[in-house]
């Protein structure tokens, strides 16, 4: 199976773990990151799970960047254009509005992906997990809540709410 490569931000692995979702992740897509990244997670979470493969190569600082985001977004944009990776998964509108609108990139978060996870079959309903983000003080607007469930009916008789 080609899996597409995606690079990482903090934030969304942090709540795909709290899900205890990575591996489920990992096995749709190839899950990258960068060392600025996992210096983040190993702050905030500890050591970085298996299946999410840090870049080798270090990051080259882009001023614009660094004064519009914060290091991790900016790291995260910088690797997919250095390495030619189409897709970022970012959470923070920031983020996501320069990751699309001034480079291109294509912008996922952790709501696709559980969407994702839903279509590939490795999770049976995606609302458990929604409910247990928002539980944990994980912020997901009402508009990207009903886009999720919405795609999910898309399967008829899969995710019943």
């Amino acid at each position: 199976m080609n899996r597409a490569s995606l690079v990482c931000n903090t934030g969304p692995l942090i709540a795909l773990s709290l899900l205890e979702l990575l591996e489920e992740v990992a096995a749709v897509f190839d899950l990258v990151t960068t060392e600025t990244v996992v210096e983040e997670w190993r702050s905030r979470a500890g050591e970085v799970p298996a299946g999410v493969r840090v870049l080798d190569q270090p990051v080259q600082p882009n001023p614009m960047l660094s004064a519009q985001l914060d290091p991790g977004e900016a790291s995260v944009i910088l690797a997919a254009l250095e390495h030619n990776i189409g897709n970022v998964l970012i959470d923070e509108t920031r983020g996501r509005k320069v990751a699309r609108r001034i480079y291109g990139l294509n912008v996922v978060g952790t709501a696709r992906i559980l969407v994702d996870l839903h279509k590939a079959e490795r999770i049976e309903r995606i609302q458990p997990y929604l409910e247990k983000l928002l539980g944990h003080g994980y912020w997901l607007s009402k508009a990207v809540l009903s886009w999720a469930l919405a795609e999910c009916h898309k399967n008829p008789g899969t995710e019943t709410g």
